[in-house]
């Protein structure tokens, strides 16, 4: 009998939905909300947990809500990562389609750091499929595509797998994935 060796990659779990066995998967954009044609427009047919909220819901926000710069530059900064993927790197998968990981315990601390996280917050080991997984630098998406539009240059810099002076390495894991167990921090936080 053969054993398989799975990869682990550790995701931050902010909304604290996930759970031990969980297997994460791709949602069908069905609805047709405003949100949503924007990206099937774009030729997405179902997206991620995470990109339904950053995306698809902003959208279909009623704007009696506040919404921050921030909730918008992200929903925004996405849709143009999909288009310029589609056009020049076509082989990557689409961010609006994976779990965002560290690929170890030293990124996961960097990340832990930039998020500015002390509680809130779970870490859950993530097996997956290492021949499907992109590593980029999300240093490279802290553009301010509301401000200026057209400045494309930090996200072609991220598809082509450019490294910053202060890299926050991520791992762009394709759905699905089974979460495997959570992670005590406390000991290497």
């Amino acid at each position: 009998m053969e054993v398989k060796i799975v990869p682990i990659a550790y995701h931050i779990d902010r909304s604290n939905t996930l759970y031990e066995g969980q297997s994460l998967e791709l949602t069908p954009l069905t609805n047709l909300t405003e949100g949503e044609k924007q990206l099937k427009i774009i030729g997405l047919d179902q997206i991620s947990h995470h990109a339904y909220n950053t995306v698809v819901a902003y959208h279909n926000t009623n704007f009696a809500n506040t919404i921050s710069f921030d909730q918008v530059n992200c929903a925004q900064m996405e849709k143009y990562l999909e288009i310029i993927r589609q056009l020049y790197f076509s082989s990557y998968p689409s961010r609006l389609m994976c779990l965002y990981s560290a690929k170890d315990i030293k990124s996961l601390k960097v990340w832990i750091e930039y998020l500015k996280l002390d509680e809130g917050y779970n870490v859950w080991e993530i097996g997956y499929d290492a021949s499907k997984t992109v590593e980029l630098d999300a240093y490279f998406l802290r553009a301010n595509t509301l401000k200026n539009p057209f400045d494309f240059e930090s996200l072609i810099k991220y598809w082509r797998g450019q490294i910053s002076n202060n890299p926050l390495v991520e791992l762009l894991i394709p759905l699905p994935v089974k979460v495997l167990r959570q992670v005590d921090v406390s000991h290497f936080i």
